[in-house]
């Protein structure tokens, strides 16, 4: 994946989740106490809300992009070492397929677009 993509959509208020990107600058987020993914246990999902993430971005506070770029991170990370699990335990294609469901179909698209060669790449990697 890109190497700048968690701190770019973090300072964009995207947040990355395992169902898939918030805009934490939608109207919907300025009440919303729910942690930015409720399937993260990052430090940021646990002390703050998407309320209060929302209201950083709203009012140009630096900390907002900060802890989002904190958190986006930290989910790419968790996936990267299931990623590592799942080849190391001969499990990635079913990995890959469940996860991809879980993002939904917009990378599942991208995916099945990906170079033959890249597929073989990633589907023979040994330990």
């Amino acid at each position: 994946f890109d190497c700048v993509y968690p701190t770019r959509c973090g300072r964009n208020a995207r947040a990355i989740t395992r169902a898939g990107e918030l805009n934490l600058r939608a109207a919907r987020f300025k009440l919303d106490t729910a942690p930015v993914d409720a399937a993260c246990d990052c430090y940021v999902c646990r002390h703050y809300t998407r309320a209060y993430l929302a209201h950083l971005f709203r009012a140009g506070e630096m900390l907002g992009a900060t802890l989002l770029s904190y958190h986006n991170i930290s989910v790419l990370l968790d996936l990267t070492a299931q990623a590592r699990g799942a080849i190391e335990r001969g499990e990635w294609a079913a990995w890959r397929d469940r996860t991809l469901r879980e993002f939904g179909d917009e990378r599942a698209a991208a995916v099945a677009a990906t170079p033959g060669f890249a597929a073989d790449c990633a589907e023979n990697v040994g330990p």
